[in-house]
């Protein structure tokens, strides 16, 4: 069936590819309207995104590749800086079992924790006296909802009600996903997981010897910040900055954390501004909307925006931001009151999207559409497939020209080191199943970026 699928959307892929070619050719593209040109466009990339770790060796040497020279696509990404921020559709409120999903003051994280690559949904919310975590499940594409929610973890608190901001990393480095969630009191508390998916309160999160607080409603956030392989802990603090918290263990230990410093863009520190009397609460969140191979920052805030900070450093370095940007929807800004996000392709269409909890409960999905219809700086010189993908053990490199290097890195943009052996291929047979970026070097320096499934 899945074969059937691609076959299928291979050409339809061919054949818009063939009218935007008959349009230029015969010099009326310049005659549709702007919204047209466009809509052409956003179709043929939505189907590029999709399909183009499934074009075998020949059809890139056939009719991909001189189709895309000969639309000028090769020269749109001569640089990683030419990359350009993706965008969203309207949204739509998300649904379980046929009802709109309610979760007060909703706090989506996404994780693979039964190991099947699909990506389920977890909520953190506000409980009486308890710390709750549900499972949403994974995402039916077709029905375009989720299952019925169970508790991950309802824990009692010390206070008369609490709050519930989570995010999963392998804490304790013992080759399982632990879950921290940020508390009302501005703490993180550390639920360590069994090896079989029941988590377990620990103890709360300490950086420099002390509990970590920041005042009240922590949103923590898991990236490798700095560049060094290992993940770090950035958290939105409630007056309206972020703090940035070193791992100082290294990869493959148990993480410890160095005393916080602002997270700054542009050299300034980051700071939201109150919504009137309450604070800013912004809660930070990284994912790659600009698609350029590295981790960008995404911040939701009490005023209900969404702000992108692009990040320029490059994959593999410490982030750098730009100032940031307010993301919009079909055109007008996102606004959802006490916005939280994640950042997943939920519609398994090749591209990020964008799923906004709100302080009422709902939580929205805005479908990313990429802006970035090219083939990357090392495609525009050479052929270059990755393959198989999905892989178990070994993938392939095939490309005409020498590659000097490759980087590996997870979904949170942690590097792991890999091997490349002289026949180009790359055995991560010892890696765990889930999604993972390679980033490609030529001898001249020239990169490409590939997402491949490990099984």
């Amino acid at each position: 069936m899945k074969k059937q699928l691609f076959i299928r959307k291979k050409r339809q892929f061919r054949a818009l590819l063939k009218q935007i070619e008959t349009l230029k050719q015969e010099g009326s593209w310049g005659d549709l309207a702007s919204k047209t040109q466009t809509n052409l466009l956003h179709k043929l990339n939505r189907l590029y995104k999709v399909l183009k770790s499934h074009f075998t060796f020949s059809e890139w040497r056939r009719w991909v590749y001189p189709s895309f020279a000969m639309l000028g696509f090769l020269s749109m990404s001569n640089s990683l800086s030419a990359q350009t921020l993706n965008t969203f559709e309207a949204g739509v409120v998300l649904q379980s079992n046929g009802s709109d999903i309610y979760a007060g003051a909703a706090n989506p994280t996404f994780a693979d924790l039964d190991g099947d690559t699909d990506y389920e949904l977890y909520l953190g919310q506000f409980g009486d006296a308890a710390i709750v975590v549900e499972n949403y499940g994974e995402f039916d594409v077709n029905t375009m909802e989720f299952g019925a929610p169970t508790d991950l973890i309802n824990a009692t608190s010390s206070g008369w009600y609490d709050y519930s901001s989570p995010v999963f990393a392998d804490f304790d480095a013992d080759g399982d996903l632990d879950l921290l969630v940020g508390v009302y009191g501005g703490g993180i508390d550390l639920f360590l997981n069994d090896g079989n998916n029941a988590f377990t309160f620990d103890s709360a999160v300490s950086a420099d010897g002390s509990a970590i607080s920041v005042g009240n409603e922590a949103k923590p956030a898991i990236a490798d910040f700095d560049g060094d392989g290992d993940l770090d802990l950035i958290v939105g603090v409630h007056t309206g900055t972020l703090s940035f918290f070193e791992n100082t263990a290294g990869a493959g230990n148990a993480m410890v954390f160095a005393a916080g410093v602002n997270v700054q863009a542009n050299g300034v520190d980051i700071a939201f501004e109150p919504s009137g009397p309450v604070q800013a609460y912004p809660s930070p969140e990284f994912g790659d909307l600009d698609e350029d191979g590295d981790l960008d920052l995404i911040v939701g805030e009490n005023a209900g925006f969404v702000t992108f900070f692009e990040n320029t450093a490059g994959a593999g370095n410490a982030m750098v931001f730009n100032t940031g940007v307010k993301l919009q929807a079909a055109g007008a800004d996102i606004v959802a009151g006490l916005s939280t996000v994640a950042v997943v392709d939920l519609d398994k269409d090749g591209v990020d999207d964008l799923i906004v909890g709100q302080g009422t409960g709902a939580v929205t999905f805005y479908k990313g559409v990429s802006s970035n219809l090219s083939v990357s700086d090392f495609d525009s010189q050479a052929l270059l497939h990755v393959f198989p993908n999905p892989v178990k053990d070994v993938f392939t490199i095939e490309t005409s020209f020498e590659i000097s290097s490759v980087a590996l890195f997870d979904i949170a943009g942690k590097q792991i080191d890999i091997q490349l052996a002289n026949t180009n291929e790359v055995d991560i047979s010892n890696l765990a199943s889930g999604i993972y970026h390679v980033k490609i070097y030529d001898n001249n320096n020239r990169t490409t970026t590939r997402k491949i499934i490990k099984n």
